[in-house]
Formats: structure tokens, sequence, C-alpha cells
């Protein structure tokens, strides 16, 4: 009952409560495929990959969002080649981010080095889909997965939330997301996964005015590129009461 609580309200809050509600029976499709896969682990004793199996489910249901199809990564088992290209794509922004245009230069003298070439790969499948729908998989996906895979992992670390969830669920319809959108432990757990690993880049930079700016007591000089980083910011005590918890 948590693992269906939790899906699809996760999902609404990376994708809208309004898509998930007229996409439903499809992600309810696809909640009973990743059930079973998980069952099937159960029963053999084996281990699941829950990035792997969590990455499927999220580009499998986006997949129907945006293309109106099924990737079947989860039935298969196996990345399909598209999102393999896009993963390896992405990781161009972590370590890049800090000077974007190093990526430029390469986009523009070195499009074969590294996984340059799985950025144009990446556009190239893009492009032959519906382009005026690909912006939702390619955001949507990759911040839903992770927050499903780090959401589990909390509550398997701390099991107490688990049964308070349990709880929260035991006299509503788990499968109604206007009424579970509103319960607080369940919605509760899901935002502090959410702060605990943020899921989009956490140094995003901003430039200051020419003419500066003050932040709080601080004097920044003008044309100064500044950076927010979300992971330490979410941590820190002077932010929030309940940081390290």
């Amino acid at each position: 009952m948590v693992i269906l609580s939790c899906l699809p309200l996760a999902l609404s809050l990376t994708s809208g409560l309004l898509a998930i509600n007229l996409y439903r029976p499809r992600i309810d499709r696809q909640i009973a495929v990743l059930l079973q896969r998980i069952s099937e682990a159960a029963t053999t004793r084996s281990t699941v990959l829950t990035n792997d199996i969590m990455y499927w489910f999220a580009f499998d249901s986006m997949g129907e969002f945006a293309f109106n199809q099924d990737f079947g990564m989860m039935r298969r088992q196996e990345w399909h080649f598209a999102i393999t290209l896009f993963r390896r794509a992405l990781s161009l922004i972590g370590p890049f981010s800090p000077a974007l245009w190093l990526i430029k230069i390469g986009f523009a003298f070195v499009p074969w080095f590294w996984n340059i070439g799985a950025w144009f790969g990446m556009l190239s499948f893009c492009n032959k889909q519906l382009e005026a729908r690909t912006k939702l998989i390619r955001i949507a996906s990759d911040t839903t997965a992770p927050t499903l895979t780090f959401l589990f992992y909390l509550i398997a670390r701390n099991p107490e939330d688990a049964n308070k969830i349990y709880t929260e669920l035991a006299d509503v319809d788990p499968m109604d997301l206007n009424v579970v959108s509103t319960l607080p432990h369940l919605n509760g757990t899901i935002n502090e996964a959410m702060r605990l690993y943020s899921v989009t880049p956490t140094t995003v930079s901003r430039q200051t005015p020419p003419q500066g700016v003050m932040l709080g007591d601080t004097w920044i000089p003008g044309n100064t590129k500044v950076v927010s980083p979300r992971w330490v910011i979410f941590r820190r005590g002077s932010s929030l009461s309940w940081s390290s918890e």
C-alpha cells in the first residue's frame, strides 16, 4: 500500500497532478509491472537494483505521457538505447556546470569526443519524436527516477516512517491522489527525500547586476558569479532547525 501511494504521488510532484490523473490507467499498469518485478525478486530471493528499476519505471511512465508509448524497460529489464544516450549526455552537466562554455566549445569543435556524441545522439532521437512534447520526458523522468530511488532508500532505513505512512493510508483510498496528496506524513516524507537528495543541479550559478547587490549583511560586487548549492543550504542548521535529521 505504501508503494502504491508513493509512486503516483511522487510522479505528481514532478509532473503535475492533472497530468497524472489524465494518464492514471496507464500509470496503474506501470505500477503493476513494477510490483510484479519486485515480487519476482522477493520470490527468488534475488537483489532488486532500485536505481535501475526506478529509472525504468519513471521513463516508461513518462514515455506514456510524452510519446504515447511505453519504452518497455521494466518488461524487458534492460535499458532503452535512447535513455542510455540521455544518461550519458546528462553526465556532461555535472563536471562542466561551473563552466558551461567548455561544453559549447566541445559541441562546436569535438562533437565526437567522450559523451558529447551521446548528446547529439539523444537530440537525433528526440527530433524523430513529437518535438513539442520532448521537454516533459527529458525533465520529468530524470527527476522522478532518483526521487523515487532516494525516497524508498529513506523509507527502508526508517521503518517507523513507513509505519506512520501505512497508518495514514489505512482509512483512505490509496489510489485517490486528491486525498493522498493531503496526507501530512506521506507528503512530508517525499518532501524530505527531495530536500536531502536534491535531484536538480545543485550548483546553478547567477551573475550579479553591474551595480552590485546587498544580500543580508553581505555586499557582492557587480558581475560576480554567485552559486547557491542546495546540498549545502538544505543541510545548514542556520537554514533549517532539523537539517541534520
